[in-house]
């Protein structure tokens, strides 16, 4: 097991390193494909944070101030779902101001930053 944590350390410390953006590259992607999903949606703006947004024939009510949607992604999540990433991107706002810093690629990189000491020889 502690063989198997190492190596997760590793790779993921690796990856951190690697990564030149805001968010991991995971949850980057997931981005560049909510903003592309997001294009084909139409919005109204009911407040300056309330949103009306039509995705074909369903409407979600999207809040940026709450970080909220009514498809419940959003507020699950803690990143920006197609809903709100119609929003931002109407706006002209940055997603990362509107995910959890769960996500950031600094945390990431300090979670795996703590080394993990391997066993000695048994014999030792």
């Amino acid at each position: 097991m502690r063989q198997l944590v190492e190596i997760w350390n590793v790779k993921h410390n690796e990856e951190a390193k690697n990564t030149f953006t805001d968010l991991t590259e995971k949850y980057q992607e997931n981005i560049k494909d909510y903003r592309i999903l997001a294009r084909r949606m139409t919005l109204r703006a009911s407040t300056e944070f309330l949103h009306t947004v039509t995705d074909g024939a369903k409407r979600f009510r999207v809040c940026l101030q709450t970080r909220t949607c009514s498809c419940g992604r959003f507020q699950l999540d803690e990143i920006p779902c197609t809903h709100a990433m119609a929003v931002i991107v109407h706006r002209h706002q940055h997603e990362e101001d509107y995910t959890s810093t769960y996500y950031n690629n600094k945390n990431f990189r300090d979670a795996y930053a703590i080394p993990i000491e391997p066993f000695p020889c048994e014999s030792t």
